[in-house]
């Protein structure tokens, strides 16, 4: 999608914007998860307290089934969401999840290699 490029181009030219939030929305509504996660990451590493990036991750996070993760930041921006509706809505979504959920799943910060895989020998 052009948008997702020129967002992202325009986020890796100022990554102190909170811009981010705009990317990761674009990845939220093309249904690209994983992505918008990555982003909701990194962008809040620099703004923590954003909480639209936050429920941005929250929402993600619930699409992707990451029952732990979802109910976690749920627990920490549940005071600071204002709206009875959206509060009950997020509370609805993640307890269905956490009712049909066979198994766990989980995710973890991608880890960033020194040099690439190619290139790691393996001690015998």
């Amino acid at each position: 999608m052009s948008i997702n490029i020129e967002a992202r181009e325009k986020v890796e030219r100022n990554f102190l914007s909170p811009m981010f939030v705009k990317l990761a929305n674009l990845h939220y509504l093309n249904e690209e998860y994983e992505e918008c996660i990555e982003v909701c990451r990194t962008g809040l590493t620099i703004y923590p307290d954003y909480l639209t990036a936050k429920l941005i991750l929250l929402k993600a996070f619930l699409k992707e089934e990451y029952l732990n993760e979802a109910e976690s930041l749920f627990q920490e921006i549940r005071t600071k969401i204002s709206s009875p509706a959206l509060l009950a809505k997020l509370r609805g979504n993640i307890d269905s999840l956490a009712s049909v959920s066979n198994q766990e799943k989980f995710t973890f910060p991608q880890a960033r290699l020194s040099k690439p895989i190619s290139q790691i020998s393996r001690k015998a």
